[in-house]
């Protein structure tokens, strides 16, 4: 009895120390052009990131409508709409935490891996196209102009989320 006693105080005593301990997490962290990346970071990294995150969140549509003014204003782009679906806020997507950097960082890699199958699986599909299609030649075209517009409003939208986002203007 004395030994099951002991037992449990042990582990109570390990567990206690092992969750008081830094916490490691595999965050899915999605950029403003809707890429995935995946990186492994503490708790304290992961409540920096969330709230950046959700600063971003909070001028993003402010952003996107002052964007849309300059956009209206350039004289290239006239007739043209702005393409809304440009870019996202910042999403991060944590997953479980993890008591040891390792299997954070392992956890990490097996996403990584995942997500560049996926790239390949994507890639060979695009090269069964036929080169000689002239319709397909022509998809090509204007989906290079698109995201050619798309880049230049997400530049302009970046550019406005950023002065929005500095402590000044945050103040107002």
């Amino acid at each position: 009895m004395k030994r099951l006693f002991l037992a449990i105080i042990v582990l109570i005593t390990l567990s206690s120390t092992a969750l008081a301990g830094v916490k490691y997490y595999a965050v899915k962290v999605t950029d403003h052009e809707k890429v995935v990346n995946y990186r492994m970071c503490t708790g304290e990294d992961l409540k920096a990131l969330m709230k950046e995150a959700s600063a971003e969140k909070k001028y993003w549509s402010k952003a996107t409508t002052l964007a849309q003014k300059d956009w209206k204003k350039k004289e290239e782009y006239k007739g043209k709409t702005f393409p809304r679906g440009c870019g996202t806020a910042m999403k991060i997507s944590p997953g479980r935490a993890y008591t040891t950097q390792e299997d954070a960082q392992d956890k990490v890699a097996k996403y990584e891996a995942s997500a560049i199958k996926k790239q390949e699986k994507n890639a060979a599909a695009a090269k069964k196209i036929k080169a000689g299609d002239k319709a397909a030649a022509r998809k090509a075209a204007s989906a290079a102009e698109r995201d050619a517009r798309y880049a230049n409003a997400l530049s302009m939208l970046e550019g406005h989320l950023s002065t929005l986002m500095t402590p000044a203007a945050a103040k107002e």
